[in-house]
């Protein structure tokens, strides 16, 4: 079963907001905007990623997360994709972190659950102190992968947790 991918403009950053109603982390640009993971050329169905996409989908996702847990948030957004970081500047960045997504910043136990991949876009699936789920959209740049976002998910059936 295909994951949908569901993009959110940054939005005001208010504090105070129920986190399932959160905005995304960040825009996802250039990646597709609305619909299923798509390559932009063609639609195809998502694959599982390789072990070695997967790692280093993982790479990144940790080292973001080892930035957040010591208060590096100019670290954590240059992991990020270059479209994320051509529309949200360092203090939007913690002020979304810091407003929405606390449970970043306490050095959460992290358990990677499912990656699917069309070309240079995937989708990680996160649990973080095992009870919240994030799906990461990343990039893969020449660099290497990149993250372009992050919402609050709900599993989807056929996921395996």
């Amino acid at each position: 079963m295909p994951i949908v991918l569901v993009c959110c403009t940054l939005t005001a950053c208010s504090t105070g907001q129920d986190p399932a109603s959160a905005p995304a982390i960040g825009s996802v640009s250039p990646s597709p905007t609305v619909g299923t993971l798509e390559s932009p050329t063609s639609p195809r169905i998502p694959r599982a990623c390789t072990n070695e996409e997967a790692a280093g989908i993982e790479r990144t996702i940790r080292s973001q997360q080892a930035a957040f847990t010591s208060g590096d948030f100019t670290g954590a957004r240059g992991v990020a994709s270059d479209g994320f970081q051509s529309t949200v500047d360092v203090q939007q960045f913690q002020q979304i972190i810091e407003g929405r997504y606390t449970f970043l910043l306490e050095d959460p136990a992290i358990e990677f659950l499912d990656c699917e991949q069309i070309d240079d876009v995937a989708q990680m699936f996160v649990r973080f102190n095992g009870s919240t789920d994030l799906r990461y959209n990343v990039i893969r740049q020449p660099e290497g992968w990149r993250i372009d976002g992050a919402t609050l998910a709900e599993m989807t059936p056929g996921v395996e947790a």
